[in-house]
């Protein structure tokens, strides 16, 4: 299995037990067409959550054919349409249980690696002309492939 698709995975397995008392969705971007899935929960319950694909930042240098890769950012994006979300948890509280859940996660890969997490600040994408908060949490780690 492509590492990549394995680690994104995973994160949203992590991130789906970590919500699991909830009625929120965790999505991923590499399934289907995120935007209508997204806009599907959005009216339904006001809320979601989209796992972003992990991106290579930098690279390492390294010997043989291994290629080391010292930085991938991926992210987990909080999406709340604040109008229609009557009960599900608020942004804010996704936010809290989700870096709380990964800010000590480690994920074994079927090659024997252990990615551990960095939390990076949290960005806040949310447009100032409409009801929705947005909340993005960037996340690196360390890959070898």
């Amino acid at each position: 299995m492509n590492p990549f698709y394995e680690i994104q995975s995973s994160i949203e397995g992590v991130a789906a037990a970590a919500i699991d008392n909830t009625k929120v969705k965790v999505l991923s971007r590499r399934k289907g067409d995120t935007k209508n899935e997204v806009d599907a929960e959005l009216s339904k319950i006001g809320v979601a959550v989209i796992v972003s694909a992990p991106l290579p930042i930098e690279y390492g240098t390294g010997g043989g054919n291994a290629l080391y890769i010292d930085k991938v950012r991926i992210g987990l994006q909080i999406i709340e349409n604040v109008g229609l979300n009557k009960t599900a948890p608020k942004a804010f509280e996704l936010l809290t249980l989700l870096t709380k859940k990964f800010h000590n996660e480690r994920i074994t890969l079927s090659d024997g690696q252990i990615i551990t997490f960095v939390l990076l600040p949290v960005e806040d994408k949310s447009p100032e002309d409409t009801a929705h908060v947005i909340l993005f949490q960037p996340m690196e780690f360390a890959l070898t492939i």
